[in-house]
Order: C-alpha cells, then structure tokens, then sequence
C-alpha cells in the first residue's frame, strides 16, 4: 500500500516501512527525555501525531521550537487587533487620570 507524503513542502523518509517519518535534517545529538503526563494526554498527542503522519516526538519537538523561535517582545495578535481601535490622538493616560480623579471624588 503507497501512502501519501502528508506535507511535499517538507523533507521526508520512509525510515519505517509503510510510514513516512519527517526528516528535518537536524544534525544535532539527541538525547533520550522520559515524562510523566496524565494518561489521557498521552491518548491524545500520540492520536494527534498518527493523525498527521508524525511522531509524538516530532510533535513535541516542533512545539519546543516555535517556542524558542518567538520573539518575547511580541505584541499578541489580539492586543495588537485592539490596539487599533483607539486612534493616535487620543491619550489613554489622561483619559484614565481623569476617570480615577472623578471617581474617587
């Protein structure tokens, strides 16, 4: 039986007879890492990456990398999305100043 490669885009081998494993030609040493998680979690990365032709360690893996890829001075999409509906002239501080002040009156 011929199985799709799930992503063309990406790098893939067929390591494992019948199962296309993601080769991300990532050189590095690996380690082994053991990790105590609830059961149904477990259930439920190891459904998730069968579902999309990975490995549960390719699936935390990709994980742990976006994290170290993002920039942690980022705005958040959705404090960036708010953020334009206050227009440039407009001064929050005071606006706020003045609330407080005629509240604590």
């Amino acid at each position: 039986m011929e199985h799709a490669i799930p992503h063309p885009e990406l790098k893939w081998t067929t390591e494992i007879p019948g199962r296309f494993v993601q080769d991300s030609g990532d050189k590095r040493p690996k380690s082994k890492l053991t990790i105590r998680l609830p059961m149904d979690t477990i259930a439920f990365a190891k459904t998730y990456a069968r579902r999309h032709g990975i490995t549960v360690t390719d699936l935390i893996a990709g994980y742990l990398l976006r994290m170290e890829n993002q920039n942690p001075h980022a705005i958040h999409p959705e404090v960036r999305r708010h953020s334009r509906l206050l227009s440039d002239t407009v001064d929050a501080r005071e606006i706020y100043a003045n609330h407080m002040l005629t509240k604590h009156q």
